[in-house]
């Protein structure tokens, strides 16, 4: 198989996991927290185009909302009201990740600290998946206070509280590794090819080859920090094993199993 060919079946596996894990997050969305959210910053919209009837309405549907939430699941504290999707994925090779790396160094050596700041920003090779949680009876009590704020007029203070209300969702966030997900995914591919009996040397190239990306994207996650460096040591020496194995053409399964088994372990350590 050729390279082109094997990158698009890892690129194709790693969009499929994402949209999978993302569609999970969108699932545990509940309906009526998001319409209240909804209803929110219609309300605050409202109160700026200075409609206090308008926003007193939207929040009185919120309150419904939410206390129809309240009684039928009382047990529910932060609850789920929207996702969103951030990917960033900038580097292809090593050179350009240390070239970066200098960089920073030497502006931080030098006291540039927001410019260094705002190039680590960038040195990510990832898929982010963003929820907003509302915290559901704080936010419950807090909306039935500024009703009367804006029934009284007190537009700026109801503002401000309805602002404050908006800025107390929790974040929480999930992310896919890329470079530790493709070297998952070229070692799975590789596994594959390895369990098949009889294997012409054309296949034990391919496998080697296989392998080869794989320890690619594990410098690669390496030196983005995706782990401590001494997490990595391992799975280059497990690498090496199994290439060795491959030559003879037995006992690379052990150190297959072993390798998939740590890099979701690692996964499972960054991120969940």
């Amino acid at each position: 198989m050729d390279q082109a060919r094997e990158t698009g079946i890892a690129e194709d596996k790693i969009q499929a996991h994402a949209e999978h894990k993302t569609w999970e997050k969108r699932t545990e969305i509940q309906e009526g927290a998001a319409l209240a959210l909804g209803e929110i910053k219609s309300a605050l919209r409202a109160l700026d185009d200075g409609k206090p009837d308008e926003a007193l309405a939207a929040l009185k549907r919120a309150i419904g909302d939410l206390g129809i939430l309240m009684a039928r699941e009382p047990d529910l504290g932060l609850v789920p009201v929207d996702v969103d999707v951030i990917v960033q994925d900038a580097y292809t090779d090593m050179e350009a990740i240390e070239k970066d790396r200098l960089e920073a160094m030497k502006l931080l050596v030098n006291g540039e600290v927001q410019k260094a700041r705002e190039l680590v920003a960038k040195m990510a090779s990832e898929i982010v998946i963003n929820v907003s949680n509302m915290p559901l009876a704080s936010y419950y009590e807090a909306i039935k206070t500024v009703v009367p704020k804006i029934a009284e007029g007190k537009i700026p203070e109801a503002k401000t509280a309805l602002q404050a209300i908006l800025n107390a969702l929790v974040q929480t966030s999930h992310v896919i590794a890329l470079p530790v997900e493709r070297a998952a995914t070229f070692l799975d591919r590789a596994k594959a090819l390895a369990e098949k009996t009889e294997r012409s040397n054309e296949k034990n190239l391919e496998i080697a080859s296989l392998l080869d990306k794989a320890r690619k994207q594990l410098r690669m996650a390496e030196a983005l920090g995706y782990g401590k460096k001494t997490d990595y040591a391992s799975y280059y020496q497990n690498l090496e094993e199994i290439k060795k194995k491959i030559a003879v053409g037995s006992g690379e399964k052990s150190f297959f199993d072993s390798l998939r088994q740590s890099l979701a372990d690692l996964k499972r350590s960054l991120f969940d």
